[in-house]
């Protein structure tokens, strides 16, 4: 991905078209002096997302891991990112490996096919100390 994307780690991107979209359902004021794109940036910083990249047809965000992500906003702006963005956070607790071994966990929330899919893994270490995500359960994004 080249965005130094790591575990605990988002990633949503926007295509240029849908910008007033998101925009709208974040009740953003734009600022008529600057341009949509700026706008959308604008908004995004206030909801602790940063631009880490613009090109011609998309904008690219990760979420500042010191601040808690507002779950509201990304199950209202879902419809509106590319698949494939994501969000991740490690839940405060363990949780249950299914062999009920307590380990870390992840929760990450994505989008497949224009849909926000939330689903809780348990962070595995195996045999050969390899550590892999096992998935414990899906998670209806309202329930969050």
């Amino acid at each position: 991905m080249g965005y130094g994307i790591r575990n605990g780690d988002s990633l949503i991107q926007i295509d240029h078209e849908r910008i007033e979209e998101v925009l709208r359902v974040l009740k953003h004021g734009c600022d008529g002096d600057i341009s949509l794109a700026q706008n959308l940036i604008e908004c995004l910083e206030q909801l602790n997302w940063e631009c880490v990249e613009q090109s011609p047809q998309r904008f690219s965000f990760v979420h500042n891991l010191d601040e808690p992500m507002d779950w509201d906003n990304l199950q209202q702006i879902a419809p509106f990112l590319q698949d494939g963005s994501f969000f991740e956070e490690r839940p405060g607790d363990y949780v249950q490996d299914l062999q009920g071994n307590s380990c870390p966990g992840i929760m990450r929330a994505s989008i497949e096919g224009g849909v926000l899919r939330c689903r809780l893994y348990a962070v595995v270490t195996g045999e050969d100390g390899q550590r892999s995500r096992q998935l414990i359960e899906e998670i209806d994004p309202q329930l969050i």
